[in-house]
């Protein structure tokens, strides 16, 4: 599209016009709800720590009766109309006292359980962008590699 310097420096006059426009009302969207936030804000807060602290009270019940109310295995129930019960998190491995940290947990683990271990090569791709020029762009081509930067056009104010 073949555009003149007249349209598009109105088109440069229209997108600033529209930013401060947007903008402004933005602005004025907040300022009108500003009052309506901190007419109710105290109040929902007092609501939410109303609930933390019953939440805990109904946890602790669950808990002490946990054999009765969760029987068979189950693992939530309906109480005054509420579900309440318990989840497990994802598991995950964590450290225990014992080792340092996890490079001591890795060599421990390949003498003993070497079957859990596995080392992954990989390519260094920001090395080779930052040593492009160095490497040359025929070692590049020859393992099947080019570095490319793409270009975005922006409008900022």
């Amino acid at each position: 599209m073949k555009v003149t310097e007249n349209r598009a420096r109105k088109a440069a006059k229209d997108w600033m016009d529209a930013h401060t426009k947007s903008n402004l009302k933005a602005a004025e969207m907040e300022a009108e709800l500003a009052p309506v936030r901190a007419k109710y804000e105290t109040e929902i807060k007092a609501l939410d720590a109303k609930k933390n602290e019953a939440a805990e009270i109904i946890e602790a019940f669950v808990n002490d009766e946990r054999e009765s109310l969760l029987a068979g295995g189950k693992k939530s129930t309906n109480f005054h109309g509420l579900k309440v019960g318990f989840k497990k998190s994802p598991a995950r491995l964590a450290l225990t006292e014992n080792p340092a940290n996890w490079g001591t947990v890795l060599n421990r683990a390949a003498e003993l359980i070497p079957q859990y271990t596995h080392s992954t090569l990989a390519l260094d791709k920001s090395g080779i962008i930052k040593d492009a020029q160095e490497i040359g762009e025929g070692t590049l081509s020859e393992i099947g590699i080019k570095v490319e930067q793409k270009e975005a056009f922006f409008v900022k104010l």
